[in-house]
């Protein structure tokens, strides 16, 4: 990680550098650089953060992109800052270098690092959020589904926990995974398992806590305007989306906030936790599945298989239901769906994990609008893996 910051510094633009890259290169970077810890950035003087400052001024003046690239990495020479690593993001979409725009939205989601309490203040929390729903977006846009439902679901959690309505452009990210998710093959499902697992065990994936502190007005300030700046500023409008997984489908309202569940992380316990939501279609009324979502249950089935769960492990499968209808029957129905997806998971899963199915009905929403789409991703399963 350590080399690939030094090159974003310091290397000079060149023809080259617009050109997207290899699959191979991309993927290595995502998967070294996701996985590491978050490091704590070094203090800076309050002289280097004023020439940080000025320079970062001189850049967001800047028409050239050029030359704000030049001014940027000259920023973050004398202060490495969230907001200089999400200008560098920024600047490297616009010059089309993909691989260097993660590499610099990676680092800006790891500027921040709990207190020794496990503590962020709000506005640390909501940059995180930021930095990993900017990451969720460019990932999916290079094909990296498995990295781009991490992201999100990491930036998810941050805003569940400072219980604020998530931006819609994140709701529209989270969408178009969900529906990408549910035609995946078993190889992305099970590297989102690993991905989740592995991020739990390493500290980073488990649920943050906020800490009351007196954040200065313009600290505050600066945090809103980099919210705002990631709601109003699509990524797809810069970014070559040559390798998009399928165009943006319509979420027409905002996510619920991600629910605290008794049988959480922290609560439980659990060394690790990974969540996987994808829709399945069942018939009408039924908790007999589709012809397409048998397919989906398949790959789920031999995702599972792939990450080598033993005994001590369980897998639980989670029904959801569509608000439409009676609360209480849908109550039931979801757990008859749950049970369904669990009986063909207990003949396609050669592990021996512990198995068991819940049904939540429509208490848990994952989409609050009334458009068939949002009843279509809400009813689904959701696959949580204990190890």
């Amino acid at each position: 990680m350590k080399s690939i910051m030094i090159n974003i510094l310091n290397a000079t633009p060149c023809p080259m550098a617009k050109k997207a890259p290899s699959f191979f290169v991309l993927c290595l970077i995502v998967s070294c650089t996701l996985l590491i810890p978050t490091r704590a950035m070094a203090q800076c003087e309050s002289g280097q953060t004023k020439v940080a400052n000025r320079y970062l001024t001189e850049a967001r003046a800047s028409t050239d992109d050029i030359e704000r690239l030049v001014l940027v990495k000259r920023s973050l020479k004398a202060c490495q800052t969230f907001i200089g690593w999400v200008e560098l993001g920024k600047v490297q979409i616009a010059l089309d270098n993909v691989a260097d725009a993660v590499a610099a939205f990676e680092s800006a989601r790891d500027v921040y690092t709990p207190d020794n309490n496990g503590f962020y203040t709000s506005s640390e929390l909501k940059r995180l959020a930021i930095g990993n729903a900017w990451l969720a977006d460019i990932y999916l846009k290079v094909g990296e589904l498995a990295s781009a439902s991490v992201a999100t679901q990491e930036a998810s959690r941050a805003y569940g926990i400072l219980q604020v309505q998530k931006p819609m452009r994140l709701v529209q990210l989270q969408a178009e995974i969900d529906d990408a998710m549910a035609s995946a093959d078993a190889s992305v499902l099970a590297r989102t398992f690993d991905l989740q697992h592995q991020l739990s065990t390493r500290g980073i994936g488990v649920r943050a806590k906020v800490r009351e502190s007196n954040e200065p007005p313009e600290v505050l300030a600066e945090t809103d305007a980099l919210q705002a700046e990631y709601d109003n500023v699509p990524v797809a409008v810069a970014l070559n989306t040559q390798n998009s997984v399928n165009p943006k489908p319509e979420a027409s309202a905002a996510v619920v906030n991600e629910p605290t569940r008794p049988e959480s992380i922290m609560d439980s316990g659990t060394l690790s936790e990974s969540r996987l939501n994808i829709p399945v279609l069942f018939e009408f009324d039924s908790a007999k599945l589709s012809g397409a979502s048998q397919n989906s249950v398949n790959q789920l089935g031999s995702a599972i298989s792939a990450l080598g769960l033993d005994s001590s492990a369980s897998v639980i499968v989670v029904g959801h239901t569509d608000s439409q209808g009676d609360a209480n029957y849908n109550q039931a129905l979801s757990l008859q769906r749950a049970n369904t997806v669990l009986s063909a998971f207990r003949t396609l899963v050669s592990s021996n994990p512990n198995f068991e199915a819940r049904g939540s009905g429509e208490k848990e929403l994952r989409y609050t609008g009334s458009s068939s789409d949002d009843h279509r991703r809400n009813r689904r399963v959701e696959i949580i893996v204990r190890r």
